[in-house]
């Protein structure tokens, strides 16, 4: 079902993100990607995957919760809230978020095109 593979999709990103798998993350994430951080900077795919690349972020995307899948034909939400972690250049960070993911269904597969983070307290 639309559900079923847009999961897979949020998962292999997941799993692309923690192992910076640069390869795996140019394919999920679409060409015009843009995403809204916990900063409330914005990024595209060519910062993300920048960010990502070797000697960057080390993330490890631990207790997903409330997470709902919605897909549609050409698109699909994913939202929920999580503990993001890892570390940047050395430094340690956490953040609580609560978050938006809009995918789109192009090239035979599942492509985040937006996405919004928000830093949630006592979550």
């Amino acid at each position: 079902t639309d559900r079923d593979s847009l999961r897979a999709a949020f998962d292999a990103i997941g799993v692309a993100l923690a192992s910076n798998d640069l390869a795996a993350l140019t394919r999920l994430y679409a060409d015009d990607y843009r995403g809204h951080g916990v900063r409330g900077e914005v990024e595209d795919r060519d910062l993300l995957l920048a960010t990502y690349a070797p000697g960057g972020v080390q993330q490890y995307r631990m207790a997903d919760v409330e997470l709902e899948f919605e897909g549609h034909g050409g698109g699909g939400v994913v939202s929920g809230r999580g503990l993001v972690s890892g570390s940047f250049a050395g430094t340690p960070f956490a953040h609580r978020v609560r978050f938006l993911e809009v995918y789109l269904w192009r090239d035979a597969r599942w492509q985040c095109h937006r996405a919004q983070c928000t830093e949630i307290e006592g979550a």
